[in-house]
């Protein structure tokens, strides 16, 4: 039987794991990790020492200089915002951090004020020097009113680092799970989607990966009922308000998660029918979850899904 070592620690707020099979240098997922570590301290918004705080603090003020990962990171948010219609959005700090603190508090936000905010970022992101990137310089100005968050896009982008340094590492069999987004280095891994109705114990189903990274984006993971409305973690920029696109869950699956960790978002604010010809378009395949329970996937995962529930075929 082929070796087998794993390595699991926290960061991003979550639990991630490598899992490499062979004879291969062990240290290799240490630095591996300690380069997850590193990534963590450079946009964490919790750290006021970290780059993006700093970006954030002088934003209106002053061009910071950052690290090469975090400019490109910036940089390639940046497309995945204009790709989006703006339902990717990382300068939307401000309306973020107001609907992280009502979630721990369990607590409804004044909504006027959201409206307002949304109303403010909504006319700071028609101007296209929001972000202002020098590569020159490695050097980055946000607009005064925009606050940069890199949720939807840190870990695609660490899982995408790890998995090519596994390569160069001459490993050729390998999962990366970073909070259950996931990339697999060769053939063979058989990868459950979370059922949203019952997270903690329920597969919907599974996808057989191989060589390809799976994404998922879901409503399910942080949220309250006030008033028997369902207010969750995934807000649309555009509104300023949690998404209500029919979705309750949207999986991805493509060969780069970077942007299947942006675009899962998207597609979840976005809902099923502007999201399936945006994927179409980007070669992805998908597995949306409906709020009465439907599982929509698309052609290219005929052979490789395996349902629990039933299924409905979407795009032919």
């Amino acid at each position: 039987m082929s070796k087998r070592i794993q390595k699991i620690f926290r960061a991003f707020g979550t639990l991630n794991s490598f899992t490499v099979y062979g004879d291969i240098y062990e240290g290799i997922l240490d630095k591996a990790r300690d380069m997850l570590l590193m990534f963590h301290s450079l946009w964490s918004v919790f750290d006021q020492g970290s780059e993006i705080s700093l970006i954030n603090r002088h934003a209106g003020e002053k061009a910071v200089t950052v690290s090469d990962d975090t400019f490109r990171i910036i940089e390639l948010a940046q497309q995945y915002h204009r790709d989006t219609f703006g339902t990717y959005d990382i300068t939307a700090g401000l309306l973020y951090e107001i609907w992280k603190k009502a979630l721990s508090e369990q607590k409804l936000p004044d909504l006027d004020n959201i409206r307002g905010i949304a109303q403010k970022h909504a006319d700071t992101v028609k101007d296209s020097r929001t972000i202002e990137l020098d590569a020159g310089r490695s050097a980055v100005r946000l607009r005064k009113g925009a606050a940069l968050d890199l949720g939807g896009i840190a870990k695609g982008y660490a899982a995408n680092a790890v998995r090519n340094m596994f390569i160069d590492a001459g490993i050729n069999h390998a999962m990366i799970n970073l909070g259950g987004s996931v990339t697999v280095i060769g053939n063979g891994h058989n990868v459950g989607i979370r059922n949203p109705f019952s997270p903690d114990t329920g597969i919907i189903g599974h996808i057989q990966l191989s060589d390809r990274s799976m994404v998922t984006s879901g409503t399910y993971e942080q949220y309250f009922i006030q008033n028997g409305n369902c207010f969750h973690h995934v807000i649309d920029p555009r509104t300023g308000l949690p998404a209500d696109s029919g979705l309750v869950s949207a999986t991805l699956i493509g060969n780069d998660p970077t942007a299947l960790d942006a675009y899962a978002t998207a597609v979840l604010i976005l809902g099923a029918e502007q999201g399936l010809p945006f994927l179409l378009n980007k070669e992805m395949d998908a597995v949306m979850i409906t709020n009465e329970g439907s599982v929509l996937i698309t052609p290219g995962l005929k052979d490789r899904y395996t349902p629990n529930l039933k299924i409905q075929n979407i795009g032919g």
